[in-house]
């Protein structure tokens, strides 16, 4: 009978962590449309990140090309929080397939500013260098 009212009480326990453990705060503060702070970038110009909760975000982005700029695939955008008992999104990472590459980009807050860390790997055999860019972006 002791027994079985720990296992219950262990099991009430963590089904109670795991709820209060997930993000709830925070992840509104990631949508909108963000641009590049850096005009003349080569890289990422802006992007659009939109969606109705911290389970169904979406990552837009968009490249320089000329003579307009290169819409990227859309891709899921996970929040993440300081710890697993928190929940308020401070993070956010995403992984893109282009097929001839794959990406994975990771998102901070500094200050008002997001900070975009991109890792491209190069999975098409051209030889080229793999390789990692950070640019910040302001809200539009």
């Amino acid at each position: 009978m002791r027994r079985g009212i720990a296992v219950a009480a262990a099991a009430l326990l963590v089904v109670s962590f795991v709820s209060a453990a997930s993000i709830t705060t925070g992840w509104t503060a990631f949508l909108g449309t963000w641009v590049n702070v850096d005009c003349s970038t080569r890289g990422c110009t802006r992007f659009i990140i939109s969606g109705a909760g911290p389970d169904g975000l979406v990552f837009q982005g968009f490249g320089a090309c000329h003579p307009t700029d290169c819409v990227w695939n859309p891709a899921e955008l996970v929040v993440y929080a300081d710890s697993v008992g928190d929940t308020q999104a401070f993070y956010a990472a995403w992984t893109l397939n282009e097929g001839f590459a794959i990406t994975i980009g990771t998102l901070r807050f500094q200050g008002l500013n997001l900070v975009l860390t991109l890792y491209t790997r190069f999975v098409d055999g051209s030889g080229r260098s793999n390789y990692m860019t950070t640019d910040t972006f302001r809200r539009m």
